[in-house]
Protein backbone atom coordinates (compact mmCIF):
# COMPACT_ATOMS: atom_id res chain seq x y z
CA UNK A 1 0.00 0.00 0.00
CA UNK A 2 1.33 3.46 -0.90
CA UNK A 3 2.67 5.51 2.00
CA UNK A 4 0.61 8.56 2.94
CA UNK A 5 2.73 11.47 4.02
CA UNK A 6 2.63 15.20 4.70
CA UNK A 7 5.70 17.33 4.07
CA UNK A 8 6.30 20.38 6.22
CA UNK A 9 8.25 23.62 5.79
CA UNK A 10 8.86 26.03 8.66
CA UNK A 11 10.77 29.32 8.64
CA UNK A 12 12.72 29.55 11.91
CA UNK A 13 15.21 31.69 13.81
CA UNK A 14 18.93 30.81 13.71
CA UNK A 15 18.85 29.44 17.25
CA UNK A 16 16.07 26.93 16.52
CA UNK A 17 18.55 24.22 15.58
CA UNK A 18 16.88 21.40 17.49
CA UNK A 19 13.90 19.94 15.67
CA UNK A 20 10.60 20.00 17.51
CA UNK A 21 7.94 17.83 15.91
CA UNK A 22 5.20 19.92 17.46
CA UNK A 23 6.29 23.45 16.63
CA UNK A 24 8.29 22.87 13.44
CA UNK A 25 5.97 20.48 11.60
CA UNK A 26 3.98 23.25 9.96
CA UNK A 27 3.41 24.62 6.48
CA UNK A 28 4.80 28.15 6.32
CA UNK A 29 5.16 27.60 2.59
CA UNK A 30 3.25 25.27 0.33
CA UNK A 31 5.87 22.75 -0.85
CA UNK A 32 5.23 21.41 -4.34
CA UNK A 33 8.47 19.45 -4.70
CA UNK A 34 11.97 19.27 -3.29
CA UNK A 35 15.36 17.64 -3.72
CA UNK A 36 17.69 17.17 -0.79
CA UNK A 37 21.17 16.08 -1.87
CA UNK A 38 24.57 15.59 -0.29
CA UNK A 39 28.01 14.50 -1.42
CA UNK A 40 30.54 13.27 1.10
CA UNK A 41 32.76 15.97 2.58
CA UNK A 42 30.18 18.61 1.59
CA UNK A 43 27.16 20.26 3.15
CA UNK A 44 23.76 18.96 2.20
CA UNK A 45 21.70 21.22 -0.05
CA UNK A 46 18.00 21.51 -0.71
CA UNK A 47 16.06 22.86 -3.67
CA UNK A 48 12.41 23.45 -2.86
CA UNK A 49 9.59 24.54 -5.12
CA UNK A 50 7.09 26.74 -3.30
CA UNK A 51 4.49 29.33 -4.17
CA UNK A 52 6.20 32.61 -5.01
CA UNK A 53 6.63 34.72 -1.84
CA UNK A 54 5.23 38.23 -1.78
CA UNK A 55 8.40 39.77 -0.37
CA UNK A 56 12.12 39.29 -0.96
CA UNK A 57 13.53 36.19 0.69
CA UNK A 58 16.80 37.92 1.48
CA UNK A 59 15.07 40.84 3.13
CA UNK A 60 16.77 41.31 6.52
CA UNK A 61 13.39 41.31 8.21
CA UNK A 62 12.61 37.78 6.98
CA UNK A 63 13.79 34.61 8.64
CA UNK A 64 16.61 32.95 6.74
CA UNK A 65 16.57 29.44 8.19
CA UNK A 66 14.06 26.67 7.67
CA UNK A 67 13.16 23.13 8.75
CA UNK A 68 11.91 20.57 6.23
CA UNK A 69 10.22 17.53 7.74
CA UNK A 70 7.77 14.77 6.93
CA UNK A 71 4.98 13.06 8.82
CA UNK A 72 4.26 9.51 7.76
CA UNK A 73 3.37 6.16 9.30
CA UNK A 74 6.60 6.02 11.38
CA UNK A 75 6.01 9.49 12.83
CA UNK A 76 7.31 12.97 12.17
CA UNK A 77 10.95 13.08 11.06
CA UNK A 78 13.25 16.01 10.30
CA UNK A 79 14.74 15.90 6.80
CA UNK A 80 16.75 19.11 6.59
CA UNK A 81 17.78 22.30 8.38
CA UNK A 82 19.50 25.10 6.56
CA UNK A 83 19.60 28.71 5.44
CA UNK A 84 18.48 30.21 2.19
CA UNK A 85 21.45 31.07 -0.02
CA UNK A 86 20.13 32.31 -3.36
CA UNK A 87 17.41 34.45 -4.93
CA UNK A 88 14.45 32.43 -6.15
CA UNK A 89 14.69 31.01 -9.65
CA UNK A 90 11.96 31.42 -12.29
CA UNK A 91 10.53 34.59 -10.71
CA UNK A 92 8.01 35.00 -13.51
CA UNK A 93 6.26 31.81 -12.41
CA UNK A 94 3.80 31.25 -9.62
CA UNK A 95 6.07 28.48 -8.35
CA UNK A 96 9.66 29.42 -7.51
CA UNK A 97 12.69 27.37 -6.47
CA UNK A 98 14.43 28.19 -3.21
CA UNK A 99 17.97 27.02 -2.53
CA UNK A 100 19.23 26.15 0.94
CA UNK A 101 22.50 24.86 2.41
CA UNK A 102 22.67 22.90 5.66
CA UNK A 103 25.17 25.17 7.37
CA UNK A 104 24.17 25.50 10.99
CA UNK A 105 25.03 28.72 12.82
CA UNK A 106 28.54 28.46 14.27
CA UNK A 107 29.57 25.63 11.97
CA UNK A 108 32.97 27.17 11.30
CA UNK A 109 33.83 27.26 15.00
CA UNK A 110 32.54 23.70 15.37
CA UNK A 111 34.75 22.47 12.56
CA UNK A 112 37.74 24.35 13.97
CA UNK A 113 37.16 22.68 17.34
CA UNK A 114 37.08 19.28 15.67
CA UNK A 115 40.11 20.16 13.56
CA UNK A 116 42.14 21.01 16.64
CA UNK A 117 41.37 17.59 18.15
CA UNK A 118 42.69 15.93 14.99
CA UNK A 119 46.20 17.34 15.31
CA UNK A 120 47.55 14.16 16.87
CA UNK A 121 50.20 11.69 15.77
CA UNK A 122 50.49 9.69 13.64
CA UNK A 123 47.85 11.49 11.56
CA UNK A 124 49.36 14.93 11.97
CA UNK A 125 52.99 15.89 11.60
CA UNK A 126 54.19 19.47 11.62
CA UNK A 127 57.31 18.61 9.65
CA UNK A 128 55.38 17.60 6.54
CA UNK A 129 52.45 20.00 6.61
CA UNK A 130 53.18 23.15 4.59
CA UNK A 131 53.25 26.12 6.92
CA UNK A 132 50.93 28.05 4.64
CA UNK A 133 48.31 25.30 5.15
CA UNK A 134 48.87 24.64 8.84
CA UNK A 135 45.43 26.09 9.69
CA UNK A 136 43.61 24.40 6.82
CA UNK A 137 41.15 21.81 8.23
CA UNK A 138 41.61 19.65 5.13
CA UNK A 139 45.21 19.00 6.20
CA UNK A 140 43.86 16.81 8.99
CA UNK A 141 42.45 14.48 6.32
CA UNK A 142 45.66 13.93 4.34
CA UNK A 143 46.78 11.03 6.54
CA UNK A 144 43.35 9.67 7.36
CA UNK A 145 41.08 7.50 5.24
CA UNK A 146 38.30 9.86 6.31
CA UNK A 147 36.35 12.91 5.25
CA UNK A 148 34.32 15.47 7.14
CA UNK A 149 30.66 14.66 7.59
CA UNK A 150 28.13 17.46 8.02
CA UNK A 151 24.85 16.16 9.42
CA UNK A 152 21.87 17.83 7.72
CA UNK A 153 19.52 17.60 10.73
CA UNK A 154 21.75 17.94 13.79
CA UNK A 155 24.56 20.13 12.47
CA UNK A 156 27.12 17.77 13.98
CA UNK A 157 30.49 17.80 12.24
CA UNK A 158 32.36 14.53 12.56
CA UNK A 159 34.90 12.39 10.73
CA UNK A 160 33.57 9.65 8.50
CA UNK A 161 35.78 6.77 7.34
CA UNK A 162 35.68 6.37 3.56
CA UNK A 163 35.45 2.57 3.80
CA UNK A 164 33.24 1.97 6.82
CA UNK A 165 30.49 4.33 7.95
CA UNK A 166 29.53 5.13 11.50
CA UNK A 167 26.03 3.73 10.92
CA UNK A 168 24.80 0.90 8.75
CA UNK A 169 21.72 -0.26 6.91
CA UNK A 170 20.73 -3.24 4.78
CA UNK A 171 18.87 -2.92 1.50
CA UNK A 172 17.31 -5.54 -0.73
CA UNK A 173 14.53 -5.77 -3.31
CA UNK A 174 15.43 -2.48 -4.94
CA UNK A 175 13.68 -1.77 -8.25
CA UNK A 176 15.21 -3.76 -11.09
CA UNK A 177 16.02 -0.69 -13.14
CA UNK A 178 17.58 1.29 -10.29
CA UNK A 179 20.72 -0.77 -9.69
CA UNK A 180 23.92 0.52 -11.32
CA UNK A 181 27.37 -1.04 -11.11
CA UNK A 182 30.36 0.96 -12.34
CA UNK A 183 34.11 0.55 -12.15
CA UNK A 184 35.44 4.04 -11.56
CA UNK A 185 39.14 3.30 -11.89
CA UNK A 186 41.71 0.55 -11.79
CA UNK A 187 43.07 0.94 -8.24
CA UNK A 188 46.73 1.63 -7.68
CA UNK A 189 48.54 -1.49 -6.56
CA UNK A 190 51.50 0.40 -5.12
CA UNK A 191 51.77 3.54 -3.04
CA UNK A 192 55.33 4.87 -3.09
CA UNK A 193 56.20 7.60 -0.62
CA UNK A 194 59.39 9.63 -0.87
CA UNK A 195 60.00 12.21 1.81
CA UNK A 196 63.01 14.51 2.02
CA UNK A 197 64.42 16.63 4.81
CA UNK A 198 67.08 19.27 4.36
CA UNK A 199 68.89 21.21 7.06
CA UNK A 200 72.13 22.95 7.91
CA UNK A 201 73.95 20.85 10.41
CA UNK A 202 75.67 23.04 12.97
CA UNK A 203 78.22 21.74 15.43
CA UNK A 204 79.06 24.51 17.87
CA UNK A 205 81.23 24.06 20.90
CA UNK A 206 84.55 24.77 22.50
CA UNK A 207 87.41 22.87 24.04
CA UNK A 208 90.63 23.59 25.88
CA UNK A 209 93.82 22.59 24.11
CA UNK A 210 96.42 24.10 26.45
CA UNK A 211 97.18 20.71 28.00
CA UNK A 212 97.99 19.36 24.54
CA UNK A 213 100.33 22.30 24.05
CA UNK A 214 101.91 21.71 27.46
CA UNK A 215 102.69 18.11 26.59
CA UNK A 216 104.86 19.23 23.70
CA UNK A 217 107.34 20.81 26.15
CA UNK A 218 109.76 19.19 28.55
CA UNK A 219 108.21 19.12 31.98
CA UNK A 220 104.74 19.11 30.41
CA UNK A 221 104.51 22.87 30.78
CA UNK A 222 105.10 25.73 28.37
CA UNK A 223 108.55 27.25 28.91
CA UNK A 224 111.03 29.23 26.86
CA UNK A 225 114.18 31.36 26.88
CA UNK A 226 112.39 34.00 24.74
CA UNK A 227 109.38 34.87 26.90
CA UNK A 228 108.54 38.26 25.44
CA UNK A 229 108.18 36.88 21.93
CA UNK A 230 106.11 33.91 23.10
CA UNK A 231 103.78 36.10 25.15
CA UNK A 232 103.24 38.44 22.21
CA UNK A 233 102.41 35.50 19.94
CA UNK A 234 100.09 33.73 22.39
CA UNK A 235 96.50 33.84 20.96
CA UNK A 236 94.15 36.43 22.43
CA UNK A 237 90.42 36.06 23.18
CA UNK A 238 88.48 36.88 20.03
CA UNK A 239 91.29 35.94 17.64
CA UNK A 240 90.28 33.86 14.66
CA UNK A 241 92.57 30.93 14.12
CA UNK A 242 93.19 29.92 10.54
CA UNK A 243 91.47 32.84 8.83
CA UNK A 244 87.91 31.80 7.89
CA UNK A 245 88.31 28.39 9.45
CA UNK A 246 85.47 28.70 11.96
CA UNK A 247 87.73 28.59 15.03
CA UNK A 248 87.79 31.42 17.56
CA UNK A 249 89.76 31.85 20.77
CA UNK A 250 87.24 31.95 23.63
CA UNK A 251 89.61 31.66 26.58
CA UNK A 252 93.28 32.61 26.88
CA UNK A 253 95.92 33.32 29.47
CA UNK A 254 99.68 32.96 29.76
CA UNK A 255 101.05 33.71 33.22
CA UNK A 256 104.68 33.42 34.35
CA UNK A 257 105.37 31.15 37.26
CA UNK A 258 106.97 32.90 40.20
CA UNK A 259 108.25 29.77 41.85
CA UNK A 260 109.32 26.60 40.14
CA UNK A 261 107.86 23.29 41.11
CA UNK A 262 110.12 20.36 41.82
CA UNK A 263 111.19 18.44 38.75
CA UNK A 264 111.47 21.52 36.53
CA UNK A 265 114.70 22.22 34.73
CA UNK A 266 117.11 24.86 35.94
CA UNK A 267 115.83 28.38 36.00
CA UNK A 268 118.59 29.76 33.76
CA UNK A 269 121.23 28.68 31.29
CA UNK A 270 124.84 29.84 31.65
CA UNK A 271 127.11 30.71 28.76
CA UNK A 272 130.49 32.49 28.37
CA UNK A 273 131.04 35.91 26.94
CA UNK A 274 134.24 37.94 26.33
CA UNK A 275 134.85 40.68 28.88
CA UNK A 276 136.09 44.17 27.94
CA UNK A 277 139.62 45.53 28.50
CA UNK A 278 138.39 47.64 31.40
CA UNK A 279 136.79 44.58 32.97
CA UNK A 280 140.03 42.63 32.47
CA UNK A 281 142.11 45.37 34.17
CA UNK A 282 139.68 45.58 37.04
CA UNK A 283 139.77 41.83 37.51
CA UNK A 284 143.59 41.77 37.53
CA UNK A 285 143.78 44.56 40.06
CA UNK A 286 141.23 43.09 42.42
CA UNK A 287 141.68 39.37 42.26
CA UNK A 288 145.12 39.23 40.56
CA UNK A 289 143.61 37.21 37.72
CA UNK A 290 143.83 38.13 34.08
CA UNK A 291 140.42 36.71 33.05
CA UNK A 292 139.37 37.03 29.37
CA UNK A 293 135.80 35.71 29.77
CA UNK A 294 133.01 35.54 32.26
CA UNK A 295 129.78 33.61 32.69
CA UNK A 296 126.47 35.14 31.73
CA UNK A 297 123.02 33.63 31.91
CA UNK A 298 119.66 33.82 30.25
CA UNK A 299 116.52 33.02 32.22
CA UNK A 300 114.14 30.23 31.30
CA UNK A 301 110.50 31.27 31.97
CA UNK A 302 107.78 28.80 32.86
CA UNK A 303 104.07 29.37 32.44
CA UNK A 304 100.58 28.52 33.55
CA UNK A 305 98.42 28.75 30.42
CA UNK A 306 94.86 28.38 29.25
CA UNK A 307 93.77 28.20 25.64
CA UNK A 308 90.11 27.57 24.84
CA UNK A 309 89.05 27.25 21.21
CA UNK A 310 85.46 27.67 20.06
CA UNK A 311 84.32 26.09 16.82
CA UNK A 312 81.31 26.55 14.55
CA UNK A 313 80.94 24.00 11.77
CA UNK A 314 78.12 24.29 9.22
CA UNK A 315 77.34 21.46 6.82
CA UNK A 316 74.50 21.22 4.33
CA UNK A 317 72.69 17.90 4.77
CA UNK A 318 69.74 16.11 3.26
CA UNK A 319 68.02 12.87 4.11
CA UNK A 320 65.46 10.95 2.11
CA UNK A 321 63.20 8.20 3.38
CA UNK A 322 61.31 6.06 0.91
CA UNK A 323 59.05 3.02 0.99
CA UNK A 324 56.47 1.29 -1.16
CA UNK A 325 53.21 0.00 0.24
CA UNK A 326 51.56 -2.75 -1.78
CA UNK A 327 47.81 -2.29 -2.05
CA UNK A 328 46.25 -5.76 -1.93
CA UNK A 329 43.27 -5.29 -4.24
CA UNK A 330 41.27 -7.54 -6.52
CA UNK A 331 42.03 -7.25 -10.23
CA UNK A 332 39.29 -5.48 -12.13
CA UNK A 333 40.26 -7.06 -15.45
CA UNK A 334 42.50 -9.87 -16.64
CA UNK A 335 46.08 -8.69 -16.60
CA UNK A 336 45.02 -5.34 -15.20
CA UNK A 337 47.61 -3.33 -13.32
CA UNK A 338 46.47 -0.23 -11.51
CA UNK A 339 50.01 1.08 -11.53
CA UNK A 340 51.58 3.19 -8.85
CA UNK A 341 50.58 6.26 -6.88
CA UNK A 342 53.54 8.41 -5.91
CA UNK A 343 53.56 10.77 -2.95
CA UNK A 344 56.57 13.09 -2.89
CA UNK A 345 56.97 15.36 0.11
CA UNK A 346 59.50 17.96 1.22
CA UNK A 347 59.64 18.82 4.88
CA UNK A 348 59.49 22.18 6.53
CA UNK A 349 62.56 23.41 8.44
CA UNK A 350 62.85 20.78 11.16
CA UNK A 351 65.47 22.82 13.02
CA UNK A 352 63.38 25.99 13.34
CA UNK A 353 60.41 23.82 14.34
CA UNK A 354 62.50 22.49 17.21
CA UNK A 355 62.14 18.88 16.09
CA UNK A 356 65.81 18.07 16.45
CA UNK A 357 69.09 19.78 17.42
CA UNK A 358 71.02 21.19 14.50
CA UNK A 359 74.08 19.13 15.42
CA UNK A 360 72.44 15.78 14.64
CA UNK A 361 73.29 13.87 11.48
CA UNK A 362 69.94 12.18 10.83
CA UNK A 363 66.33 13.25 11.16
CA UNK A 364 64.41 10.04 10.50
CA UNK A 365 66.43 8.21 13.18
CA UNK A 366 65.33 10.67 15.86
CA UNK A 367 62.16 10.41 17.92
CA UNK A 368 60.55 13.21 15.91
CA UNK A 369 61.77 11.64 12.68
CA UNK A 370 60.20 8.30 13.52
CA UNK A 371 56.95 10.12 14.28
CA UNK A 372 57.21 11.70 10.82
CA UNK A 373 57.74 8.25 9.32
CA UNK A 374 54.57 7.01 10.97
CA UNK A 375 52.75 10.01 9.53
CA UNK A 376 54.04 9.03 6.09
CA UNK A 377 52.73 5.50 6.66
CA UNK A 378 49.35 6.98 7.51
CA UNK A 379 49.49 9.05 4.30
CA UNK A 380 50.16 5.89 2.31
CA UNK A 381 47.32 4.04 4.03
CA UNK A 382 44.90 6.89 3.30
CA UNK A 383 45.91 6.88 -0.36
CA UNK A 384 45.53 3.10 -0.56
CA UNK A 385 42.08 3.27 1.02
CA UNK A 386 40.92 5.93 -1.42
CA UNK A 387 42.25 3.91 -4.34
CA UNK A 388 40.53 0.74 -3.13
CA UNK A 389 37.08 2.33 -3.56
CA UNK A 390 37.11 1.43 -7.22
CA UNK A 391 33.51 0.30 -7.64
CA UNK A 392 30.39 2.43 -7.43
CA UNK A 393 26.98 0.89 -6.93
CA UNK A 394 23.88 3.01 -7.19
CA UNK A 395 20.42 2.02 -5.95
CA UNK A 396 17.01 3.51 -5.33
CA UNK A 397 14.37 3.01 -2.67
CA UNK A 398 11.15 4.71 -1.54
CA UNK A 399 12.07 7.94 0.23
CA UNK A 400 10.46 6.73 3.45
CA UNK A 401 12.96 3.85 3.61
CA UNK A 402 15.82 6.32 3.41
CA UNK A 403 14.82 9.31 5.52
CA UNK A 404 17.74 8.61 7.89
CA UNK A 405 20.42 8.00 5.28
CA UNK A 406 23.60 10.09 5.51
CA UNK A 407 27.07 10.11 4.00
CA UNK A 408 28.24 8.39 7.18
CA UNK A 409 26.32 5.20 6.40
CA UNK A 410 27.58 1.85 5.24
CA UNK A 411 24.98 0.04 3.19
CA UNK A 412 24.85 -3.68 2.50
CA UNK A 413 23.04 -4.46 -0.75
CA UNK A 414 21.65 -7.87 -1.58
CA UNK A 415 20.93 -8.48 -5.24
CA UNK A 416 21.61 -11.46 -7.48
CA UNK A 417 23.04 -9.15 -10.13
CA UNK A 418 25.93 -8.18 -7.86
CA UNK A 419 28.98 -10.51 -7.99
CA UNK A 420 28.58 -12.87 -5.07
CA UNK A 421 25.03 -11.62 -4.53
CA UNK A 422 25.97 -8.98 -1.97
CA UNK A 423 28.12 -5.86 -1.60
CA UNK A 424 28.85 -3.45 1.23
CA UNK A 425 29.90 0.09 0.55
CA UNK A 426 30.08 3.56 2.04
CA UNK A 427 27.61 6.21 0.91
CA UNK A 428 29.36 8.72 -1.36
CA UNK A 429 26.20 10.67 -2.21
CA UNK A 430 22.46 10.49 -1.84
CA UNK A 431 19.30 12.27 -3.00
CA UNK A 432 15.86 12.53 -1.42
CA UNK A 433 13.34 13.69 -4.02
CA UNK A 434 9.68 14.58 -3.96
CA UNK A 435 8.27 14.99 -7.47
CA UNK A 436 5.42 17.50 -7.30
CA UNK A 437 3.94 16.42 -10.61
CA UNK A 438 3.81 12.66 -10.00
CA UNK A 439 3.75 12.69 -6.21
CA UNK A 440 6.54 10.11 -6.22
CA UNK A 441 8.92 10.26 -3.25
CA UNK A 442 12.18 8.49 -3.93
CA UNK A 443 15.54 8.11 -2.23
CA UNK A 444 18.70 7.11 -4.05
CA UNK A 445 22.33 6.67 -3.13
CA UNK A 446 25.71 5.88 -4.65
CA UNK A 447 28.06 3.64 -2.69
CA UNK A 448 31.84 3.55 -2.88
CA UNK A 449 32.71 -0.12 -2.62
CA UNK A 450 36.15 -1.33 -1.60
CA UNK A 451 37.77 -4.00 -3.77
CA UNK A 452 40.44 -4.94 -1.24
CA UNK A 453 41.10 -8.56 -0.37
CA UNK A 454 40.36 -8.01 3.31
CA UNK A 455 43.39 -9.92 4.60
CA UNK A 456 44.86 -9.17 8.02
CA UNK A 457 48.61 -9.61 8.50
CA UNK A 458 50.53 -10.03 11.75
CA UNK A 459 53.91 -8.56 12.58
CA UNK A 460 56.84 -10.68 13.66
CA UNK A 461 59.20 -9.66 16.46
CA UNK A 462 62.14 -7.27 16.60
CA UNK A 463 65.58 -8.60 17.49
CA UNK A 464 68.54 -6.59 18.72
CA UNK A 465 71.03 -5.73 15.99
CA UNK A 466 74.02 -6.41 18.24
CA UNK A 467 72.72 -8.64 21.00
CA UNK A 468 69.59 -10.02 22.63
CA UNK A 469 67.17 -7.29 23.69
CA UNK A 470 66.95 -8.89 27.15
CA UNK A 471 70.53 -7.71 27.70
CA UNK A 472 70.48 -4.39 25.86
CA UNK A 473 67.18 -2.67 25.12
CA UNK A 474 66.25 -1.09 21.82
CA UNK A 475 66.80 2.33 23.39
CA UNK A 476 70.52 1.57 23.26
CA UNK A 477 70.95 -0.54 20.14
CA UNK A 478 69.46 -0.75 16.68
CA UNK A 479 66.84 -3.37 16.02
CA UNK A 480 65.87 -5.56 13.12
CA UNK A 481 62.57 -7.25 12.44
CA UNK A 482 58.92 -6.42 11.86
CA UNK A 483 57.07 -3.73 13.76
CA UNK A 484 54.14 -1.34 13.45
CA UNK A 485 52.51 1.69 14.98
CA UNK A 486 49.53 0.74 17.19
CA UNK A 487 47.44 3.50 15.62
CA UNK A 488 47.99 2.09 12.13
CA UNK A 489 48.48 -1.61 12.89
CA UNK A 490 47.67 -2.77 9.37
CA UNK A 491 51.00 -1.46 8.02
CA UNK A 492 53.86 -3.69 9.13
CA UNK A 493 57.41 -2.64 8.34
CA UNK A 494 60.99 -3.70 8.92
CA UNK A 495 62.79 -1.73 11.59
CA UNK A 496 65.23 0.68 9.93
CA UNK A 497 67.16 1.99 12.92
CA UNK A 498 70.36 0.30 11.68
CA UNK A 499 70.54 2.49 8.56
CA UNK A 500 72.99 5.06 9.95
CA UNK A 501 74.35 8.01 7.99
CA UNK A 502 77.94 8.04 6.78
CA UNK A 503 79.30 11.16 8.46
CA UNK A 504 82.33 13.10 7.25
CA UNK A 505 85.17 12.40 9.74
CA UNK A 506 85.12 15.96 11.06
CA UNK A 507 81.67 15.34 12.57
CA UNK A 508 82.87 12.70 15.02
CA UNK A 509 86.10 14.54 15.68
CA UNK A 510 84.26 17.67 16.72
CA UNK A 511 81.89 15.58 18.82
CA UNK A 512 84.96 14.21 20.63
CA UNK A 513 86.59 17.65 20.81
CA UNK A 514 89.38 16.35 18.62
CA UNK A 515 90.22 19.53 16.74
CA UNK A 516 94.02 19.51 16.60
CA UNK A 517 95.38 18.38 13.24
CA UNK A 518 99.05 18.87 14.14
CA UNK A 519 101.09 20.48 16.89
CA UNK A 520 104.83 21.07 17.02
CA UNK A 521 107.36 23.35 18.65
CA UNK A 522 110.12 25.21 16.87
CA UNK A 523 113.09 26.41 18.91
CA UNK A 524 111.98 24.90 22.16
CA UNK A 525 114.00 25.64 25.29
CA UNK A 526 116.32 22.68 24.76
CA UNK A 527 117.11 23.91 21.25
CA UNK A 528 117.63 27.43 22.53
CA UNK A 529 119.89 26.17 25.27
CA UNK A 530 122.01 24.37 22.73
CA UNK A 531 122.17 27.53 20.61
CA UNK A 532 123.62 29.33 23.63
CA UNK A 533 126.27 26.69 24.12
CA UNK A 534 127.16 26.49 20.43
CA UNK A 535 127.45 30.25 20.01
CA UNK A 536 129.22 31.29 23.21
CA UNK A 537 132.76 32.77 23.25
CA UNK A 538 135.04 32.19 21.50
CA UNK A 539 132.65 31.28 18.65
CA UNK A 540 130.57 34.42 18.97
CA UNK A 541 130.11 37.20 21.41
CA UNK A 542 126.31 37.60 20.85
CA UNK A 543 124.93 34.19 21.85
CA UNK A 544 121.94 35.79 23.58
CA UNK A 545 121.06 37.65 20.40
CA UNK A 546 121.18 34.37 18.50
CA UNK A 547 118.59 32.95 20.89
CA UNK A 548 116.37 36.02 20.60
CA UNK A 549 116.52 35.63 16.82
CA UNK A 550 115.26 32.06 17.23
CA UNK A 551 112.25 32.47 19.52
CA UNK A 552 110.11 29.56 20.63
CA UNK A 553 107.25 29.12 18.16
CA UNK A 554 104.20 26.94 18.68
CA UNK A 555 102.95 25.55 15.37
CA UNK A 556 99.26 24.75 15.74
CA UNK A 557 97.12 23.44 12.88
CA UNK A 558 93.45 22.79 13.54
CA UNK A 559 91.29 20.48 11.50
CA UNK A 560 89.61 22.06 8.50
CA UNK A 561 86.04 23.19 8.99
CA UNK A 562 85.46 23.67 5.28
CA UNK A 563 82.06 22.07 4.54
CA UNK A 564 81.68 19.23 2.09
CA UNK A 565 79.24 19.17 -0.77
CA UNK A 566 75.70 18.34 0.32
CA UNK A 567 75.93 15.22 2.48
CA UNK A 568 73.07 12.92 1.54
CA UNK A 569 71.60 9.94 3.37
CA UNK A 570 68.89 7.63 2.08
CA UNK A 571 66.79 5.33 4.21
CA UNK A 572 64.80 2.66 2.41
CA UNK A 573 62.15 1.05 4.59
CA UNK A 574 60.85 -2.38 3.67
CA UNK A 575 57.12 -2.81 4.17
CA UNK A 576 56.82 -6.41 5.30
CA UNK A 577 53.29 -7.20 4.10
CA UNK A 578 50.73 -5.74 1.71
CA UNK A 579 47.95 -3.57 3.05
CA UNK A 580 44.42 -4.77 2.32
CA UNK A 581 41.19 -2.80 2.40
CA UNK A 582 37.94 -4.59 3.27
CA UNK A 583 36.46 -6.83 0.61
CA UNK A 584 33.26 -4.92 -0.06
CA UNK A 585 32.44 -7.11 -3.04
CA UNK A 586 33.87 -10.38 -4.28
CA UNK A 587 34.55 -9.70 -7.94
CA UNK A 588 35.62 -13.28 -8.58
CA UNK A 589 32.41 -14.82 -7.24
Amino acid sequence: MAETATFHFAWVDPDETTFNSVTHAREDEAVFSFEIAQNENEFATAQIEVQRPTEGLLNPSRKQYAWISVTYSAGTVALFFGRVVAFPKNLDSEVVTLEFVAQFPGWEDARKTLFNTLKVAPFWDEAFIPKEHIDDPDQALEARPSLYHYDRTTGAITLSNVLVGGSSMTVSDQPSDSLTFDVTDNPAQKITVTASVGWEQRIIGDTRINLQVDREFDGNRVNTFTPDALERAWPKVGDTIGGQSGYTVVESSIDRLGALASGMAQESSTYKIKISDIEQAFAKATINTAAATRDSKITRVWYNTTLGIGFDFAQSRSETLTFTLENDVQPLAFGADGGETKINLQSEDVISLGLMPARWSSYFLTTAGKASFHYLLARAQAAAAMAARAVEIGFQRPLFDMVDITCDHSVTLTDERIPGGTATGKVKSYRLVLDGQTGEAVGSAVLGVSVGNGIDYTAGSIAGYYCNTSYVGLDYQAGSGETYNPDIPAIIYEDYSGQLPDDPPIINRLANRNIVQSLSIDNGPDVQQQLLQDNQHPVRDDAADVVSQNPTVINLELRSLEPFDDVEHTITVAIAHPWAAPKGVDLAA
